[in-house]
This record gives structure tokens, sequence and C-alpha cells, in this order.
């Protein structure tokens, strides 16, 4: 039997099931604002995770570093030079390809050569990328050739240029290697940073205290392998102080062979 058009009790279902699709769709925007709300009071707390992350990785990286400077000094008498320069006195490697088998690039000797320098035709094809350690999970840098631990030089620093130094030759405090913002150091390029350049680096933009890759601040690794941080507002003299080596230890020169690289050389001659 058909209903009639103006039944009331047809009509009271349909503004029935209209109440309740607009209390339903009362309920969806009430939840959606909630969930927006909520995601905005979460978003701080969330970046401030990921920073942290990124500050225990950050550390890490520099703590194998340390430790990979501390077997190089062990086994070869000294930190490594900041580069090797070839007969006419060009930097052609850095201390970073030294250093790599080190630091758990175990087949770097195999892949890498001496006899070339660090962007001749064999060693071009090599590839850095691999060398995460260097680099700073904080920092944006898709093409991932950058460093951003780097080696300060000077003629009082731990880093003399060309000649070298024992790891023991300053004050436990002394910075050994410190993030560089900004840096556009590239993995294996025999380049680096003067103590004036850094300091320019790290000029804030207000004048006062320093700029820097975290929120907490600027890491950095001491002679101890101790990894430490500079906060925002620290005095930029500060940093010269500590970059300060001890005036009366040994500087061996360049002319005295290092032990890694004679084995080096000898590998490649072998080979041939």
């Amino acid at each position: 039997m058909n209903v009639p058009a103006n039944n009331p009790a047809s009509t009271e279902g349909v503004q029935t099931k209209t109440v309740k699709t607009k209390s339903h769709r009362r309920i969806a925007i009430i939840l959606l604002i909630c969930l927006i709300g909520c995601s905005g009071l979460l978003a701080p707390a969330i970046q401030a995770a990921r920073e942290a992350s990124r500050c225990t990785t950050c550390v890490y990286h520099l703590r194998q570093i340390g430790i990979g400077l501390q077997c190089f000094d062990a086994a070869n008498g000294s930190l490594p030079p900041a580069c090797l320069c070839n007969e006419k006195g060009k930097p052609i490697h850095s201390w970073v390809a030294l250093l790599a088998p080190y630091v758990g690039h175990y087949s770097w000797r195999r892949t890498y050569s001496l006899k070339e320098p660090w962007d001749g035709p064999n060693n071009s094809k090599c590839h850095p990328q691999s060398f995460s350690e260097f680099q700073c999970p904080s920092v944006d840098d898709p093409s991932q050739v950058t460093v951003d631990y780097v080696a300060v030089v000077g003629p009082d620093t731990m880093w003399p240029g060309h000649d070298r130094v024992g790891l023991h030759s300053g004050n436990p405090d002394t910075i050994l290697l410190i993030e560089m913002p900004d840096s556009d150091y590239r993995c294996l390029e025999p380049r680096f940073p003067s103590v004036e350049e850094f300091m320019a680096k790290i000029k804030s933009p207000t004048g006062k205290g320093i700029r820097c890759i975290h929120p907490r601040g600027l890491a950095y690794l001491t002679i101890r392998g101790e990894v430490r941080w500079f906060p925002p507002d620290t005095d930029p003299e500060t940093f010269r102080r500590l970059l300060k080596r001890n005036p009366n230890c040994e500087v061996i020169p360049a002319q005295e062979k290092i032990p890694i690289v004679e084995g080096w050389e000898q590998s490649e001659n072998d080979s041939k």
C-alpha cells in the first residue's frame, strides 16, 4: 500500500535523517578543529624531539671522528696534517682522505690514490657522499658533498697546515674540530678555514653571541675526545683562546714521512 506524499510519518522520517546528517557534520567539524589544534600544540614538541635526535647524532659523529684521530695519532705519531702538498707546495690531499681508513672506510686505500690530486681522474670517481660522519644532520645539504665539522688551520692551532702536531699538543679543552655554519668546504677538498675566516663566519648579525647550527649552540670536539657545546651567547673571543695549542709543543715538518702515507704509496707501487 502506497503512503501518501503528505503523510506526517514520511515527513518526520526525512526530518530525522536531515537532523542526524547535520549532527554528524558538526561532530566531524569539531573533531577536525580539535585535531588541528592538537597538531599546533604538538608541533613544537615534535620539532624539539627531532632536534634532540639530531644533536645526539651530531655528538656521535664527532666522537666517531675523534676516535679515528686518536687511532691515527697512535699509529703515526701525530695527527694527520691538514693537507698533503705536491712538490710545488700546492695542497692536493685533505686530512679527511688520510683519516678515512681510521673511521671505517677500510677500502679507501684501494680506491683513493695519493699519486694524483684529490680531484684527479681516479679520485673524482670516489664517492665522498659516504662520509656522513663529517656532516651534521641539522644541515640541509641535498648534495651531501660538503663537511660541517672543520679543522681550523693556523700556526698556533692543532692544524698548522702541511706540518703536523701530536694529539696532546694543547690543554684538554683545546678545540680539535668544530661545526661551521654554512660551510662550503667540500669533503675531500684540501681547503680549510683560517682562524680569522672562522671567526668571521660565526659572527652574529646582531653583534652579540655567535651564529649556530643548533638552537643549543655549536658542537665541538676537544683534544680529550669530549664533545661540548658553545651556547649562542658565547663570546666569540672564547674560540680564539680555545683554538690555540701549547706553544711549546713539537711541530713535525712536512718533510718527515707519515707511516700510513708511506704504506699507501708503497701499496700503489706494488699494484702496478
